[in-house]
């Protein structure tokens, strides 16, 4: 084992050795170091333009805020987002069209019921103590 490894030894002295004597001597020439280390134009990068357009949107940055429109049809409003008019009427609800319930939980139900019983009670005292009685 200690032949091997003094042999492996030698062998990586005399490669490093060899290869170092193929290098040429580094040229320290005031050309070649202003060639290497001078600012130029080119090498600056050019300014990002301030705005991006995509497929459908326009992203752009103004007041301090990064900005994205989408201009697209397709792309609905978010719910209240919209002024003056009920977004749930403007477009059809999918949990509606399949009959699909939202996911609750027991006490979400629980205070739900609660709800309707206190509701049902004050319909109930609010009736009794009403002057003008509806009959049918």
């Amino acid at each position: 084992m200690r032949v091997s490894g003094a042999l492996a030894s030698l062998l990586l002295l005399v490669s490093t050795a060899a290869a170092a004597a193929d290098d040429p001597k580094p040229d320290y020439s005031p050309e070649t170091l202003r060639q290497i280390f001078a600012h130029t134009d080119e090498s600056q990068p050019k300014p990002q333009s301030t705005v991006r357009w995509g497929v459908g949107s326009v992203e752009f940055k103004a007041f301090g805020m990064n900005w994205r429109i989408i201009y697209l049809p397709i792309a609905m409003p978010f719910s209240g987002s919209v002024r003056g008019s009920n977004p749930s009427t403007m477009w059809p609800d999918p949990f509606a069209l399949t009959g699909t319930e939202f996911a609750t939980t027991p006490r979400n139900w629980r205070d739900n019921r609660e709800i309707s019983r206190e509701r049902r009670r004050i319909e109930k005292l609010v009736n009794d103590q009403a002057k003008v009685k509806v009959e049918q």
